[in-house]
């Protein structure tokens, strides 16, 4: 019987480089994603800690759109972000996270 020294599933060869390219080439997009989701999870924070809407502040019914590209992972902007001083962040903090935002100080 005589033995094939070739095998007859053939592996696919590759260099050193193209393996460091491609981690690459994923790596960048995946940052990207990463970062925005952190910046959502950021504002949702923000969000929680903020104080209570006066009785008198309605939504409105035309949505904003979200800063950047977070639309594409479903995040809404803000029409108006509430800040006191004893708030656990700050007034350039919150600026930062909604730049669409007007920022209204409550005493």
């Amino acid at each position: 019987m005589s033995t094939n020294p070739t095998s007859p599933r053939r592996w696919f060869r590759f260099r050193l480089r193209t393996l460091l390219i491609a981690v690459a080439v994923l790596a960048v997009p995946s940052a990207w994603v990463a970062n925005q989701v952190h910046w959502i999870r950021q504002r949702q924070a923000v969000r929680q800690h903020s104080p209570p809407l006066p009785l008198h502040t309605m939504r409105s019914c035309f949505p904003k759109q979200a800063p950047s590209w977070l639309w594409l992972f479903r995040e809404e902007g803000e029409w108006t972000i509430y800040w006191r001083p004893d708030s656990p962040y700050t007034k350039a903090h919150a600026m930062r996270l909604f730049p669409e935002a007007r920022l209204v100080e409550l005493p």
